[in-house]
């Protein structure tokens, strides 16, 4: 099959009209063209469509509304479905590419090197700092200082979260697409280990940088979900080994945590969920909020596990082409 463009950019929104806008003055920034966007909106309610093709880019985009809300792995899916060139690149409606040069650059890199599964970098801001994030299956993230990130060239990680992961199309469907079972988060983690699993590497390079605002418009910040998937990921993808150490993983981690955001605000802290002025009584809140999470997460894989158990080896939502 010959495709017709080289690059598929795949943006999926929910209820973040404006920044979808931001996102895609930096898209049709790039200096490298050969490529289409499709844009799959899950059932916003924000008009965005509208608002779209008020800023002049509803005519430069595919264009997909679903008609209710099903979460990031299939409005992805849906994407991949729709895309015709030989890459997928996956960005989040809330990201900024920081470089006019970036798409340019991951697709000659990733054209030289058959090695790359994906390639990518996300930069957020915590407090006054700016940092590049690298992701992993299980410690906390880590992060570099941006202004040192000259050093990161294709440095492999575990994963790259799709905010900003280049991908080739014909990869993402041999690991059958994104987990659907999954509404949202550990969808791009899955997608990493199965691209491991088939012997390609990860990698994070500066010059692949996108600023990733992680706006609360729309985001599911809720631990439940993001512990209930985090255990059924180490069920499906890990030993049963791991699994036994996934809960003194997790407590390590709180405490580190903890320790590493101590001198943040809970504005900072990017929660949601707690209103008011008390900074001790918010973060009370969000830990309570942590804690329940994590215990919900534990309690509910266990009463589900002959559910999780059954999906092992059912979990392919697209096929090769």
């Amino acid at each position: 099959m010959t495709n017709l463009v080289k690059v598929s950019i795949i943006i999926p929104s929910y209820n973040r009209a404006d920044d979808l806008v931001n996102c895609l003055e930096s898209v049709f920034n790039q200096s490298f063209s050969d490529f289409e966007v499709i844009v799959v909106d899950d059932a916003s309610t924000d008009n965005t469509k509208q608002i779209l093709n008020k800023k002049g880019f509803l005519d430069k985009v595919v264009y997909l509304r679903n008609s209710q809300r099903v979460g990031v792995s299939k409005t992805k899916n849906k994407g991949v479905r729709l895309a015709k060139g030989k890459y997928c690149w996956f960005l989040d409606s809330d990201t900024k590419i920081l470089s006019k040069k970036c798409l340019r650059f991951l697709y000659e890199a990733s054209e030289r090197d058959s090695r790359i599964g994906s390639l990518g970098c996300e930069v957020i801001q915590r407090g006054e700092n700016l940092l590049i994030r690298e992701h992993t299956f299980f410690t906390n993230d880590l992060t570099y200082p941006f202004l040192e990130g000259k050093k990161l060239i294709l440095k492999s990680c575990d994963y790259l979260v799709t905010c900003n992961c280049f991908v080739r199309k014909n990869l993402v469907q041999s690991v059958g697409g994104f987990n659907e079972l999954y509404f949202y988060g550990y969808e791009d983690t899955e997608l990493g280990k199965k691209i491991l699993d088939l012997g390609f590497k990860n990698y994070i390079d500066h010059r692949a940088a996108v600023f990733h605002l992680r706006s609360l418009i729309s985001r599911t910040s809720n631990y439940r979900l993001l512990f209930k998937n985090r255990i059924r990921f180490t069920i499906w993808n890990f030993s049963f080994i791991q699994l036994l150490k996934l809960p003194f993983i997790d407590i390590e981690n709180l405490i580190k945590g903890i320790k590493k955001t101590k001198g943040l605000s809970v504005d900072q802290l990017r929660s949601k969920s707690v209103i008011g002025t008390n900074q001790i009584l918010n973060k009370m809140k969000v830990l309570v909020g942590y804690l329940f999470g994590l215990a919900y997460g534990y309690c509910w894989n266990l009463i589900f596990l002959p559910q999780t158990l059954f999906y092992k080896n059912k979990r392919k939502f697209l096929r090769d082409v």
